[in-house]
């Protein structure tokens, strides 16, 4: 829960060490919104429930999502 502030920073480390990475996007709340990211990404959000979605693809074309739940309480 973020309390008394509206801006959702996060930072994390995505790797692949046998094709390599090709992109690195990310969301929030919405899977239609990806934006490209490297190792961080914010945005001010209302009050309320809310997603991170990030979306790593490798240079095969494989890709994974993760997701983060968190709660901006103003």
């Amino acid at each position: 829960v973020l309390t008394n502030n509206p801006l959702a920073a996060y930072t994390f480390n995505v790797v692949d060490d046998r094709a390599g990475l090709k992109d690195v996007e990310c969301a929030f709340d919405s899977t239609t919104t990806f934006k490209p990211c490297v190792n961080s990404y914010s945005a001010t959000l209302a009050e309320g429930p809310h997603k991170l979605y990030i979306r790593a693809t490798d240079k095969a074309g494989n890709s994974a999502d993760k997701t983060h739940d968190f709660t901006i309480d103003l």
